[in-house]
């Protein structure tokens, strides 16, 4: 007869990382990183409407679109007097770097600024809660079930709903 194993040891495993090389440089990434990158871009130009046209067809082409668009100056007698826009843009992960190379195609970019923010641990923190909620609602529905009096039922129902209510928050915020 043999003698009974040992539980096998617990093991933490750390985070897998993946190597990405750019132009002369060499970033470590976390795999389950979950990165919002940002970029702010000033260009000047000598056709307004049309690098405007451009940057609507350009967003579209990327599957994008315009969170806020703004344009200011001009005039009535003088449509081209220092005119300008600002616009916030969102645009797919996997697209941004092709987005990002042909906006400066458009004129000559004044200034350039990129940043990238990893909100992974807030995203895996929000899933968390999500899942349990989710639990939490089967739960009360099963009980829901089998409630009898019609005092269970309203404490039940209320209860749920409040469950569904945070569901659908964290939902949007995912």
């Amino acid at each position: 007869m043999e003698a009974p194993s040992a539980p096998a040891p617990s093991v933490t495993l750390a985070p897998e990382y993946s190597m990405t090389a750019g132009a002369g440089e060499s970033v470590y990434q976390r795999v389950d990183a979950k990165l919002i990158r940002r970029c702010t871009v000033e260009l000047q130009t000598t056709e307004f409407d049309a690098t405007i046209n451009t940057l609507y067809e350009l967003v579209d082409a990327q599957g994008g679109y315009f969170e806020n668009s703004s344009v200011y100056g001009g005039g009535y007698y003088n449509s081209n007097a220092r005119r300008s826009g600002e616009y916030v843009i969102r645009i797919p992960a996997e697209k941004y770097n092709a987005f990002r190379t042909t906006v400066g195609e458009l004129g000559y970019v004044s200034f350039s600024n990129e940043s990238t923010e990893d909100i992974g641990a807030q995203y895996y923190d929000t899933e968390a809660r999500l899942k349990t909620l989710r639990t939490k609602q089967d739960r009360l529905q099963m009980l829901l079930e089998k409630a009898e009096t019609m005092e269970d039922i309203i404490t039940l129902e209320s209860a749920l709903g409040d469950v569904e209510y945070e569901i659908e928050r964290y939902s949007s915020t995912l």
